[in-house]
């Protein structure tokens, strides 16, 4: 599942199902024909994410190599991993792939915990991990959605693995 961007961020392709996975998490209304020709950027939650992304895209393009990134995108019971992939195109474009790497069910999150009391609730959208107090911590979605997210952010993990997969490439 993934897409494809041109020299200017615009979506000029869709890659397998993701009609199916938008859907599947609560995309309503992302068909492809609602999303081809629109900026990137106007999906991204986040201007710290939004950072990090153009980051990534910037330096798979000037050194003309890929770059993997790990991330999770969890589902109701599910965690869900994934490795993203950014793949220079000809003409400045990229294809991002999000390739599955694991599965692992999950049970509910339980009324007492911290996640349900913290305020403002952050979330990191590449992990999908919680700061709960001063720590990040995983918090499985469970059978039921969790409370509302004040901010997502790029928690200081992802952040420094996406450094380092930039890194790893000379950039």
């Amino acid at each position: 599942m993934g897409y494809e961007i041109d020299q200017k961020d615009r979506l000029r392709a869709l890659v397998g199902d993701w009609a199916g996975f938008a859907q599947g998490n609560d995309g309503i209304g992302l068909s492809e024909r609602s999303v081809l020709g629109r900026s990137v950027w106007r999906y991204f939650s986040g201007g710290e994410i939004a950072d990090l992304m153009e980051r990534l895209f910037r330096a798979t393009r000037q050194q003309g190599v890929p770059l993997s990134v790990a991330q999770r995108c969890d589902a109701p019971g599910m965690i869900r991993r994934y490795e993203m992939r950014i793949v220079p195109l000809s003409r400045g474009g990229l294809r991002i792939t999000h390739v599955p790497r694991g599965v692992t069910p999950c049970g509910p999150v339980t009324p007492g915990h911290p996640v349900w009391h913290t305020k403002p609730l952050e979330r990191c959208a590449v992990c999908c991990d919680y700061k709960l107090g001063e720590r990040w911590q995983m918090v499985p979605l469970g059978e039921r959605q969790l409370p509302e997210v004040d901010h997502y952010t790029v928690c200081p993990k992802c952040r420094a693995r996406a450094e380092a997969a930039m890194g790893a490439t000379g950039r």
